[in-house]
């Protein structure tokens, strides 16, 4: 008897079952879902449901939402940031952790203390012409040499750019890869008057040619871009659904990716780092009126399906909750970092 046969049969049947049972149970909370949402919403106008509007550019159209928020992003003074950094010897080429502690120790505190040492004296000079110059993208530049894309030390510079040059970032689309339609992009972004929501729908495939243009064009002149898992996913997926269109996405300076930086400095964190594992555990957040991120491009599709605008809102709402955790993480980085 082929007992090896038999054992891979079992296996296989089991996990036959296991899928079944899952997509099973997919099925049933997803009519659930939609149930309650014809209830709550029959009827209703999708202007007056999501409140935005339609617009139109060279692409065609698409379906914008703004909405001023209170967040705050944490900012540091202008001296404290410059002293910090002149207190970085890791700057320089042959100064790590326990090469900085020696050097401590001999008095050497401050970049500007290396300026005539016989061993670092050269490099010395050249980082701190650098720090004097106030060159934000040559100082990026070396420590995208010197240190890994976790180091603290980019949260850190983060605090030279104006908030009026930070985007949030968060995308919404039919699947894992870019070969799926990108139906939604959502983003916070800080003016005079101060944060923004703004969020960017395709209301059928058609409209996403817009809504790519419009993306492309809010996010042109920002420097610091901020997602989670967004290095990734997010950025790459802009960048692939745009070039099938003929539409360039600019890269900013830097991009805070708080997924490595929530693995380095929450280690504590036993059971993985979903973004909504670190709202409960870390930032006391709880999404119960939320649904999952996995029903999102499900639910999508059903609202092309059926042409129902309730499917719509509840996609909206995670998306919002998605950015404005990425603001209050960002923010409880900052206060572990700085």
């Amino acid at each position: 008897m082929d007992w090896h046969h038999i054992a891979r049969t079992l296996k296989e049947q089991i996990n036959k079952s296991q899928i079944e049972t899952y997509e099973s149970g997919y099925r049933f909370y997803l009519q659930e879902l939609k149930q309650s949402l014809r209830r709550k919403f029959s009827g209703a106008d999708i202007d007056e449901l999501l409140r935005g509007r339609s617009e139109y550019n060279s692409r065609g159209r698409f379906y914008i939402i703004e909405e001023e928020l209170s967040p705050q992003l944490m900012r540091l003074d202008s001296h404290l940031i410059t002293n910090r950094l002149r207190a970085t010897l890791s700057f320089l080429q042959g100064i790590r952790e326990k090469t900085a502690r020696v050097l401590n120790r001999k008095g050497y505190t401050t970049i500007d203390d290396l300026l005539s040492h016989p061993r670092f004296g050269s490099r010395a000079q050249q980082v701190w012409r650098i720090l004097e110059d106030g060159d934000t993208q040559e100082l990026l530049s070396l420590c995208c040499m010197r240190y890994p894309k976790s180091s603290p030390i980019f949260l850190f510079l983060s605090q030279l750019f104006e908030l009026q040059e930070f985007v949030f970032l968060d995308i919404e689309s039919l699947g894992l890869f870019s070969g799926n339609m990108l139906f939604l992009v959502g983003m916070i972004k800080f003016g005079s008057q101060g944060a923004k929501l703004i969020q960017i729908l395709a209301r059928f495939p058609e409209e996403e040619p817009a809504l790519l243009l419009e993306t492309a064009g809010l996010l042109k002149d920002v420097k610091v871009m901020v997602s989670f898992n967004g290095k990734t996913f997010d950025s790459p997926y802009l960048e692939h659904r745009g070039a099938m269109y003929n539409i360039e996405f600019k890269k900013p300076l830097l991009h805070l990716d708080l997924l490595h930086f929530s693995r380095r400095i929450l280690r504590q964190l036993s059971d993985g780092f979903k973004l909504t594992n670190i709202e409960e555990k870390i930032l006391n957040r709880n999404r119960e009126q939320d649904i999952s991120s996995e029903y999102v491009p499900l639910l999508y599709r059903e609202y092309l399906k059926e042409r129902e605008p309730g499917y719509l809102y509840p996609i909206i709402g995670h998306n919002k909750n998605d950015l404005m955790s990425l603001v209050e993480l960002l923010n409880f980085l900052y206060s572990k970092c700085l």
